[in-house]
């Protein structure tokens, strides 16, 4: 049956129903890319409330989306209206309170924008209450459900590159807000796999941790990580998303931040050669992240950015506090807090 699976909000700013009008005229922008519209979008989902603990913003969300019930108090949205969906578009302080409370109370699917959390302390307990609970997971790194990201991963796995020896980041910005987005790609890239170590350097003074946590949002220079299964990944600050793959029979490359994806295959005589790369369909990565989560609900399976590479990718972003020091993972230091929040 379509749009079986009610679905709640809690956070009504920006990424909650908003951010669609500052797209408005980007190159390859589809819309729905908030968490309303694509819930609203969805033929899984009807969107049943919303809260926010700033009643105005509720209500603005309310009347732009045509949500019939607003709560200034999360918990009390769960309880009275019993969603099967949740989203969660707060900022990442309260993430792991959240998932804790709609994991416990029958949540059955949860949509958490990103960052996850700001400790791996956070992490650890979310991954427990999703475990525990059997809750399905989906964190908000878009460009994972993008089509062109699949065709991407399809020709890794189908062994078109050869063994992957590298994967290549070209991006700036904070370790949390940005690069969730840039170690997500990474272990996507790298087919998933666990980390053996990283080594990293952030813009961040090493007294700022004296108390164990900073309260800032520090930038990343840059990164190195081990994967388990051989490949090797690094983190190159510049303006914008690029990606490439290096395989011991060619290469792939993201342009234009996925706009553009590049296939090539090494010739025998140290040159390449391009090929072809598979079709792919602009589509709205807000909204296949719904749909992926509410047939992970429905039918069982995992989802494209489950919990454990979500936990993952945010261990990876903590490892780099030491500044080129190599942290072997899993983190000894679990407490240590990074965000401004």
């Amino acid at each position: 049956m379509a749009n079986e699976l009610k679905a709640a909000i809690v956070g009504c700013g920006r990424m909650g129903g908003f951010i669609d009008d500052e797209m408005v005229g980007r190159p390859g922008f589809v819309p729905p890319y908030c968490h309303a519209g694509a819930h609203v979008e969805s033929r899984y989902t009807t969107l049943v409330a919303a809260s926010d603990v700033l009643t105005e913003k509720a209500s603005a969300l309310a009347a732009k989306w045509d949500v019939p019930k607003t709560y200034a108090d999360y918990r009390e949205m769960i309880a009275t209206e019993q969603p099967e969906i949740l989203s969660i578009c707060t900022r990442p302080n309260n993430h792991a309170e959240i998932i804790g409370f709609a994991a416990e109370n029958g949540v059955k699917g949860i949509y958490c924008e990103k960052p996850l959390c700001c400790s791996m302390e956070e992490a650890d307990a979310i991954r427990d209450a999703v475990g525990t609970h059997n809750v399905a997971f989906n964190l908000g790194v878009n460009r994972r459900f993008q089509e062109g990201f699949w065709r991407l991963r399809e020709l890794i796995d189908g062994g078109e590159i050869g063994n992957v020896q590298s994967v290549v980041s070209y991006s700036g910005g904070g370790a949390l807000w940005t690069h969730t987005h840039t170690t997500d790609m990474l272990l996507y890239l790298a087919g998933d796999s666990p980390v053996k170590h990283a080594q990293g350097h952030a813009g961040v003074a090493a007294d700022d941790f004296a108390d164990n946590r900073t309260d800032n949002d520090p930038p990343i220079h840059n990164a190195y990580f081990a994967f388990e299964n051989g490949a090797r990944g690094t983190m190159n600050p510049c303006t914008g998303y690029e990606f490439e793959v290096h395989g011991s029979k060619g290469k792939l490359r993201t342009l234009g931040n996925g706009m553009e994806f590049e296939w090539r295959v090494y010739d025998g005589h140290g040159g390449s050669v391009v090929k072809e790369f598979p079709d792919w369909t602009r589509s709205s990565g807000a909204v296949n992240c719904v749909d992926d989560l509410c047939r992970a609900v429905l039918n069982g399976g995992e989802t494209r950015a489950g919990i454990a590479v979500s936990h993952l990718g945010q261990e990876m972003v903590e490892s780099e506090r030491v500044n080129g020091a190599r942290v072997s993972l899993p983190m000894s230091n679990r407490s240590l807090y990074i965000g401004r929040w």
